[in-house]
């Protein structure tokens, strides 16, 4: 039930009447809670986070802030572009996207009080700004992630460099990141379509052909650090 109402979200929000059109771009259940990421289908628009109390059945618009920032004017002067929300808990949860206008330039939000309020993460300005790190991601048609498999641990997937896949880590409830990168044997051609962890430990990952949509699928047993093609 609770998928088939998510589906459902992706062309119009309910809440008792079906409203404007909106574009989701993720949402993120913790017990009957759940959040989502969206924005109006319509040119201009700012994105809107909601909360919703009853399994996604009826939602209500959560203003947030960006502290220090004046929100509304910042995320349609920049352009930022969310692309995941994921929460850990009713209070603690992390957005995750790019800057369409600035390539390869991506951002990390952390909120402990339910999406009222965001914190940029320190570590990932740091590592977003350094050109040895994150000067030539891959484009923004890759699948990127954001996933916790415990309160703890979580890692987000940034994009490739070359034949490098790019994570984020964090090991203390997105207290502080720390980045690693891992070479993967992908054809050229191919592209990253889907990327998924069942726990801390193991994880898939599909690619695909832009000329023959042949797809493939690899797999990892040490969080990321190495990936074997499955046969």
């Amino acid at each position: 039930m609770k998928h088939f109402i998510t589906i459902l979200l992706l062309v119009f929000t309910i809440a008792g009447k079906a409203q404007e059109s909106r574009l989701v771009f993720d949402s993120s259940f913790v017990g009957n809670t759940a959040w989502k990421l969206s924005i109006p289908n319509k040119p201009g628009s700012a994105w809107i986070i909601e909360r919703s109390a009853d399994s996604g059945i009826t939602w209500t618009g959560i203003p947030y802030g960006i502290r220090g920032l004046d929100s509304s004017n910042y995320w349609r002067i920049v352009g930022l572009y969310p692309e995941k929300i994921h929460f850990i808990d009713d209070s603690t949860g992390f957005a995750f996207g790019h800057y369409p206008i600035y390539v390869s330039s991506y951002f990390l939000l952390r909120t402990g009080d339910g999406g009222k309020s965001w914190d940029l993460v320190s570590d990932w300005t740091q590592l977003r700004t350094n050109p040895k790190n994150l000067n030539r991601l891959s484009p923004q048609i890759e699948a990127k992630l954001l996933h916790f498999s415990d309160s703890r641990h979580g890692i987000v997937y940034l994009g490739s460099v070359g034949p490098d896949l790019v994570f984020l880590e964090t090991l203390d409830k997105g207290r502080s990141w720390k980045h690693f990168r891992t070479s993967i044997d992908i054809p050229q051609g191919f592209h990253i379509v889907s990327m998924k962890f069942r726990d801390a430990l193991r994880g898939e990952m599909s690619v695909r052909s832009h000329k023959t949509q042949e797809q493939l699928s690899y797999g990892t047993r040490n969080g990321g650090r190495t990936w074997l093609r499955k046969r």
